[in-house]
């Protein structure tokens, strides 16, 4: 099965998605490792920066993904933090983004 966005509702959508993994990572409802094997591999960001349809803040925090478990067990002390500044970034995104609004169709 495979989704399609059109490149005009894809911002939204994957602002969206990149909220809601850290926001179920910063509640423990999945672990941070969650974010290496989704939103951090480069197959998912690549292509999003590569075409330039997505804001560089949403790569920048699909990139940071990959290192959260890094920083939850280096750093500890720091996680709650980086998630909720990750947060706020994409919350930002969101407020400033003039169509909220995505559709999909299924193939």
């Amino acid at each position: 099965m495979r989704c399609e966005i059109a490149d005009d509702d894809l911002p939204a959508f994957v602002t969206y998605l990149a909220l809601g993994t850290p926001e179920a990572i910063r509640a423990r409802m999945a672990p941070a490792e969650v974010g290496i094997w989704t939103l951090g591999r480069p197959l998912m960001w690549e292509p999003l920066e590569k075409a330039s349809l997505v804001p560089q803040v949403v790569i920048d925090v699909l990139q940071t993904s990959d290192e959260l478990s890094a920083i939850q067990k280096l750093a500890p002390e720091t996680f709650d933090i980086t998630m909720s500044d990750l947060i706020e970034r994409l919350h930002a995104v969101l407020e400033g983004m003039p169509n909220l609004t995505w559709r999909i169709e299924w193939t």
